[in-house]
C-alpha cells in the first residue's frame, strides 16, 4: 500500500483514512485500499456492503462537476458530505458541529428523564442525586469522547 493509508477497525466496521497531496492521489490510494479491503473480505468470507460504503473528504470536497473516481468492483464509491462511524458523525472539513448537537440533545433528554424520576419522594440527598447526574452525563459523553479522532487512535496501514 502507498504511504498515507490509515485504518481504524471495530468489530465489523472499518474506517480508512487517506492522506495525500491532491485528489488524483487520493483516488489512486483510495482505489488501492478498497481493493485490499475487498480482497481481505473475499479471503475470510466477509461480504463488503457497497450500499453502506461511502467516502468523505475531510479537507476540500470534490467539485460537483468532477465526482470521485474511487472505484470498487467496477462501481464508483458514493460521495457523502457527512458519514457516520460507530455513531460518530464525520463531516467535510472535520466539522463536528452536527455530532455535538446530537450529543447535546441526547444529554438533555437523559437529564430530563432523570429529573422526572428523581423526585422528592425518593428522599435522596443532594450529593447522591449529583453522583447519579454525573454518572449519567459521563456515560452519555463516553461514546463521543472515546471516538474523537486523535493521532493515537490511528494505526498506519502499512505497518
Amino acid at each position: 500500500m502507498k504511504e498515507g493509508g490509515y485504518s481504524v477497525a471495530y468489530a465489523d466496521d472499518l474506517l480508512c483514512m487517506i492522506e495525500a497531496d491532491n485528489k488524483n492521489e487520493i483516488e489512486d490510494v483510495g482505489t488501492e485500499v478498497m481493493e485490499m479491503v475487498v480482497g481481505w473480505g473475499n479471503e475470510v468470507g466477509v461480504q463488503i456492503s457497497m450500499e453502506k460504503t461511502v467516502m468523505t473528504l475531510l479537507k476540500r470536497p470534490f467539485p460537483k462537476s468532477r465526482p470521485s473516481k474511487v472505484r470498487v468492483q467496477e462501481k464508483r464509491l458514493k460521495y457523502v458530505k457527512e458519514g457516520r462511524y460507530l455513531g460518530v458523525r464525520v463531516s467535510e472539513r472535520m466539522n463536528f458541529r452536527r455530532q455535538v448537537e446530537s450529543l447535546r440533545g441526547r444529554v438533555i433528554g437523559a437529564m430530563g428523564k432523570l429529573r422526572r424520576v428523581l423526585r422528592k419522594e425518593w428522599s435522596l440527598n443532594k450529593r447522591t442525586i449529583g453522583v447519579i447526574y454525573l454518572f449519567s452525563l459521563s456515560m452519555n459523553n463516553l461514546d463521543f469522547f472515546a471516538l474523537c479522532p486523535t493521532d493515537c487512535c490511528f494505526r498506519k496501514a502499512d505497518t
